[in-house]
């Protein structure tokens, strides 16, 4: 047996023709000018346009207060059909670490239960995250309502006036010493410290959503995400570099202010010195429309950074508003990326918490659902979608703006990466996925990984007198602080001689490789995917690299 990288791979694979008939189905919710929901259209009210091209609608359903009202398909002359019954629900809650006032936090608590007492049906399942915090899945998916109710109570009692969080003390920190540094280029340095510790926090976070969004893409049946949070800025640390130019110049005449460091870089177009999450926002709002989420967002207002109450330290400074506003800012620039892409919505502030719950509210009682044939595309890009009510402009449509067909190998990715979070089972292929001891280099910290995999689960076609076949290998890692890696993925091919393929089905195929990782308690996943039969096997492990 003879085994080959995918980069040197050179003969002609034998052809084969699928065949793909894929609808795409929206929810659509219509509103009036003033925000209530329109009821009562039909499917010739509707337009639908991928990449700019009306589609036929060929599905068409209203459902008001959960049940179907109309449904009708295309075909000429047929009577209308009784519309399907909707699928139960996923309701997810994530919820930042976050400093609230006492009558916010129990404002923001009646609200969500009101939620949940309203809206969860039977069957429906309902679950709490946290993502910055230790415990990050607070309740896994449950149908138990009160379970839910009892989850959400406990997370928003830690919040009411829990000033220490970890954004509240990152700010309190940054300003102490950037307010006695005595040269630009010192305190440009507090700011880059700054930034990175942010960063890596906002960075975990938005991978933890697009580890939930890719959990939910096997899941059939409407799916709902709750974002509350006030610090999930798209570029962590701008604030602070922002806040160090405008306390003017602290150089001495020889030195390069990081006034004029910071203005002129901008003007250039150079790279700024923090981190831009802005593509890998977006890709979860991609994902999460794809995969039919609709995402809604709340930014309470921060009560850790205007306030000098904090605890045991009581000496904290109140952040100037130019500092605090950067950070909402940069927030609601996540906030509507996610609800644009997905036909959610976001709110800002304290005396909308209500407003927002009650949008999620009315918009699971009166939706329509419409579905249309897709048209050829290439897989792994995204097409556009527009929906409109013909001749009524006064009428906002709001729903999904993407849908994507996923090649295999991004679709690996996203599920090796769900399984980070949640844990997966499937085994189809019978591997068996090992660590071996941890090595260190002078740079850097590896952990061999070894799979076996056995011959016989894998399909090899016949090419002249070999037979070949192939697997594709894709490994994340996540820390306990949140951080996360994905997409690192390799393919092997195996060629077999077509006298020898019956014994090598009954032997294992090694496959080894080395992890670049940090220190720490790390989890890691591994995905092994047999591209012809489609079939896939799924491992976790637990490594203490110390």
């Amino acid at each position: 047996m003879k085994a080959l990288l995918a980069a040197a791979l050179l003969f002609a694979a034998p052809y084969i023709q699928t065949f793909e008939v894929r609808v795409v189905n929206l929810d659509v919710i219509v509103t009036d000018p003033d925000g209530k929901s329109v009821q009562g259209l039909s499917k010739s009210d509707f337009e639908i346009r991928d990449e700019g091209r009306v589609q036929e609608i060929s599905n068409f359903s209203e459902y008001v207060g959960g049940n179907a009202v109309t449904a009708v398909n295309v075909v000429p002359d047929a009577a209308p059909v009784e519309a399907p019954k909707p699928l139960p629900r996923k309701f997810i809650f994530v919820i930042d670490d976050m400093a609230l006032h006492p009558v916010v936090a129990d404002k923001l608590g009646r609200q969500a239960i009101e939620l949940v007492k309203t809206s969860m049906r039977p069957g429906d399942e309902g679950m709490i995250l946290t993502p910055t915090n230790k415990n990050r899945v607070l309740l896994p998916y449950t149908s138990d309502r009160d379970s839910v109710i009892r989850g959400i109570e406990h997370q928003i009692r830690a919040l009411a006036f829990h000033a220490n969080t970890r954004q509240g003390m990152e700010s309190r920190q940054f300003q102490r010493t950037v307010m006695g540094a005595e040269l630009d280029m010192e305190a440009a340095s507090y700011a880059k410290r700054y930034a990175d510790l942010v960063g890596r926090r906002v960075k975990g976070f938005v991978g933890e959503l697009q580890a939930v969004v890719n959990a939910s893409a096997e899941v059939e049946g409407k799916k709902v995400m709750v974002i509350v949070s006030n610090s999930l800025t798209s570029e962590p640390g701008k604030e602070a570099f922002r806040f160090v130019s405008a306390m003017g110049p602290k150089a001495q005449p020889n030195d390069t202010s990081t006034r004029t460091l910071f203005s002129e870089g901008q003007k250039q177009g150079m790279s700024a010195p923090w981190i831009d999450l802005r593509p890998m926002i977006a890709e979860v709002g991609r994902s999460a429309a794809a995969n039919g989420m609709t995402i809604y967002c709340l930014a309470p207002d921060n009560a850790s950074l205007s306030t000098n109450t904090t605890g045991d330290d009581t000496t904290a400074p109140v952040m100037p508003p130019s500092f605090v506003h950067g950070i909402a800012d940069g927030t609601i620039d996540t906030f509507n990326t996610l609800t644009t892409a997905t036909g959610g919505r976001y709110l800002r502030g304290d005396g909308v918490i209500a407003d927002l719950f009650q949008q999620v509210s009315s918009d699971l009682r009166a939706y329509y659902s419409l579905g249309y044939h897709a048209p050829d595309g290439e897989s792994g890009k995204p097409r556009t979608i527009t929906v409109r009510v013909k001749g009524h402009p006064e009428l906002t449509v709001r729903t999904r703006r993407e849908t994507e067909r996923k090649t295999p190998t991004k679709e690996m990715e996203s599920r090796v990466l769900a399984t980070l979070m949640f844990p997966n089972d499937r085994n189809e292929l019978g591997i068996e996925a090992t660590t071996g001891r941890v090595v260190r280099e002078r740079d850097a910290v590896v952990v061999p990984v070894q799979i076996r995999v056995p011959l016989s689960r894998l399909t090899f076609l016949p090419d002249g007198d070999k037979y070949r076949g192939s697997f594709t290998v894709t490994y994340a890692a996540s820390t306990e602080r949140g951080d996360f890696g994905a997409g690192d993925q390799r393919e092997q091919v195996l060629e077999v001689a077509a006298a020898q393929l019956e014994a090598a089905k009954k032997k294992f195929f090694t496959f080894e490789t080395n992890l670049r990782v940090p220190t720490g308690k790390l989890t890691i996943s591994v995905g092994v995917l047999d591209p012809l039969s489609r079939l896939s096997a799924f491992q976790t492990m637990s490594v203490d690299v110390k």
